[in-house]
């Protein structure tokens, strides 16, 4: 009886190890993908999609206008955005100019002082008055137009940014086709049991 327990203890302990060692596949049987689950998967195999940052585009195009058109790989708009400032740039040196020169000769006129020289002595007070104030809003404006075409620079960085994000294949379609509608319950309003209608397709 004890030789019998003995014998049983054996067989209970080696079906434990047995269950508890991995299974092994016969010789030339291929592996399962179940069997890997646990394994790291190959980094040459993992295809890692670079996201482009809206942020970083705005935050070049604030720090120097054309870096964010650079960064969104839109070359063609940056010579398009740089003439613009440079004829914000001509305006104001054209209008400041002006209105520099139509001040001096108009506080000459009007300071009493009769060694100052009149550079303009065709010109009545209010002729030099108005040119001054005509150049003036002039200078103005060119400013107004520079801080806005520093903005749009800094908008358009930054919406294209996000846009480039943005699905457009071109399996994203929208068709338009004729059809029949047909009422398997009865007689619709018009008294027939099917009509002509228009179906649309959103295919994504």
């Amino acid at each position: 009886m004890a030789a019998l327990t003995v014998l049983m203890i054996i067989l209970v302990n080696t079906t434990a190890l047995n269950a508890q060692q991995p299974e092994r596949l016969p010789a030339g049987e291929p592996l399962q993908s179940s069997q890997f689950s646990n394994q790291e998967p190959d980094e040459s195999s993992v295809v890692v999609k670079k996201i482009h940052s809206p942020i970083k585009a705005t935050m070049l195009s604030a720090t120097f206008p054309g870096l964010g058109q650079a960064y969104n790989r839109k070359y063609w708009k940056i010579p398009i955005l740089y003439g613009g400032f440079g004829g914000v740039v001509y305006a104001f040196n054209f209008n400041n100019s002006r209105y520099q020169t139509y001040r001096k000769a108009w506080v000459a006129r009007v300071d009493g002082n009769p060694n100052t020289v009149d550079e303009f002595p065709k010109y009545a007070g209010e002729q030099l008055q108005r040119a001054t104030n005509y150049y003036r809003r002039n200078l103005e404006l060119t400013y107004i137009v520079g801080a806005a075409l520093y903005l749009l620079n800094i908008l358009d960085a930054t919406v294209d940014a996000h846009l480039l994000d943005f699905d457009v294949d071109e399996n994203l379609s929208m068709k338009i086709t004729p059809t029949i509608l047909s009422n398997g319950n009865g007689l619709n309003l018009t008294g027939k049991s099917s009509m002509a209608g228009v179906k649309l397709t959103l295919s994504f």
